[in-house]
């Protein structure tokens, strides 16, 4: 059931995202300030790891890899 539900919204939710304002600004930023600018300023309200002083971030040598 979740893989029926997901092909079918996937076409509309993807449209619906793909014309945006939010769209427009975060290509517009990526092409004249660039991409790390871009998501700073889409992911900067959530508190993304990414923006958090660096004693809050994740260790990278803790991730396993294969």
């Amino acid at each position: 059931m979740g893989l029926a539900s997901t092909q079918m919204l996937g076409g509309i939710i993807d449209g619906l995202m793909r014309n945006t304002p939010r769209r427009s600004t975060f290509i517009r930023t990526a092409q004249t300030q660039g991409a790390r600018a871009a998501v700073e300023r889409r992911d900067g309200p959530f508190g993304d790891y990414s923006q958090a002083p660096p004693e809050l971030r994740p260790d990278p040598s803790h991730v396993i890899t294969p």
